[in-house]
């Protein structure tokens, strides 16, 4: 995007800051993460892709030296856009390679056959005494393999399991991983490139996978422990994958692929109307929420879920006035539980959800930048399909988003989408660097440093800027 204002040459310093910061967390094979309590030494393999690069050992930066099944697919998605968007081919071809390290670590991982580790965890004497209640139990590590490592939320980035206990399993990331590998598939192919083998091997593996567990209950995108549930998050990463999975076997010859795909896409949009309250006007994030008020159902991944699943129309898309209506309810929510919002009409510092104590209730850079997407790819799309259709459901979402502005509904979305990356811009230290979260009153860096996501987000929310 040619930076022609100040505001475009901010956005176009920190999305090449971003970049740099996304490497800092691929391949990463010169750190060496060293848990002393387990007597774990953990060396990044090649393509491996970090949550973060941070040494933190809840001290009180989190550890998050891990390959993340979601985390990668979304870091992996913003290569997508950075070679899509590179203005020379060597830079194609840098963001390209990296790329295709990814896809190959992610293949080797997922071949990880607990039972050859059953003998590292346990009840250890290497692991001091009172970590013991820590560790993954013998019978839990021997099950690991197939598909129980790939719905194993995340694994070690030297291509081993996750000895720890943590929230389990989940369902999201091997389709966002279908999903970014689709695209890439797609981008390499118009930049005139062959597409490898290993990139055909793992959309095969990940749509397959996708099928057979669409629908399943599992841990939420935040991994809240105890937090079970179908999850609308995970179901509408599902459904994209299976409605692009579909029309890509089709496209194969696939065509007993093709079907199935498109049922579960079916299944799947038909179990996703369970989420909608109509009582309450919002999409509840977890099926069997009962007898809470609106606020107490909604949470910011809904948006984050429909910017990642690209599906084009209707339901669960930009265009859809449950989710608009959805939209209005989160921006009020945190116009009203964070500090630095008060006063604010637009720009609004977007979190999880309302109930959040994963330290204290703050704002997320990936969930502010992803409200901005929103707004841009609607923005996008009118242009494209012309205006909003107006309903009741959507009122009073269009008139906020229209609100900020004079000029076209694009022109408004447009600016309403600025008004969150300004207010990252704001609270993004001189460094550029992007942690997980800012501070609700301070807006000081709070939780992981160099969180990949965080990038991810903030390339990708530029990239969807229309011009």
């Amino acid at each position: 995007m040619p930076a022609n204002t100040p505001f475009e040459k901010r956005l176009s310093e920190q999305s090449r800051a971003s970049a740099r910061g996304l490497l800092r967390c691929i391949s990463a094979t010169g750190l060496t993460k060293k848990r002393e309590a387990f007597a774990q030494a953990v060396t990044p393999e090649k393509g491996s892709v970090l949550a973060s690069p941070g040494m933190g050992n809840w001290d009180p930066d989190p550890d998050y030296f891990f390959h993340w099944w979601r985390d990668a697919a979304v870091v992996m998605g913003a290569l997508n856009t950075l070679s899509r968007n590179a203005r020379c081919k060597a830079t194609q071809e840098k963001w390209n390679h990296v790329f295709d390290d990814a896809v190959k670590f992610n293949l080797r991982a997922m071949e990880i056959d607990g039972r050859r580790f059953q003998n590292q965890i346990g009840i250890s004497d290497r692991t001091i005494p009172e970590f013991r209640k820590y560790l993954r139990l013998d019978d839990d590590m021997a099950k690991l393999l197939g598909d129980r490592i790939m719905a194993d939320t995340r694994v070690n980035p030297d291509a081993t399991p996750d000895i720890l206990t943590w929230a389990r399993p989940q369902y999201d990331g091997p389709a966002l991983l279908a999903v970014v590998a689709m695209e890439h598939e797609e981008i390499l192919s118009g930049q005139g490139k062959c597409v490898p083998t290993t990139l055909t091997k793992l959309i095969d593996k990940t749509l397959a996978f996708t099928e057979r567990h669409a629908d399943e209950a599992g841990i939420d995108l935040w991994e809240v422990d105890g937090n079970f549930d179908q999850h609308y998050y995970a179901s509408v990463i599902q459904l994209g994958a299976m409605h692009h999975g579909a029309e890509w076997a089709n496209m194969k010859g696939q065509r007993e692929n093709a079907e199935r795909y498109q049922l579960a896409a079916c299944r799947l949009t038909s179990k996703l109307d369970e989420h909608w309250s109509r009582e309450l006007g919002v999409y509840k994030t977890a099926r069997r929420f009962g007898d809470r008020d609106m606020f107490g159902v909604i949470d910011a991944s809904a948006i984050l879920a429909v910017n990642l699943a690209r599906l084009p129309r209707g339901r669960h898309s930009v265009r859809d006035d449950r989710m608009q209506a959805t939209v209005t309810k989160l921006e009020e929510l945190f116009a009203n539980l964070y500090p630095l919002n008060r006063g604010r009409s637009e720009g609004i510092a977007i979190g999880r959800n309302r109930d959040d104590n994963f330290f204290g209730n703050n704002p997320w850079y990936w969930t502010t930048a992803g409200l901005a997407e929103f707004y841009y790819r609607l923005a996008a799309d009118i242009k494209v399909n012309g205006p909003l259709i107006a309903t009741p459901l959507n009122a009073m979402f269009c008139k906020r988003a229209f609100s900020v502005a004079s000029g076209s509904e694009a022109a408004m979305l447009i600016a309403r989408g600025d008004a969150q990356m300004d207010l990252i811009q704001a609270y993004t230290p001189a460094s550029m660097s992007l942690s997980e979260q800012f501070g609700s009153a301070s807006g000081q860096p709070v939780s992981a440093r160099h969180l990949g996501m965080s990038y991810a987000g903030f390339i990708n929310a530029t990239a969807c800027r229309p011009r």
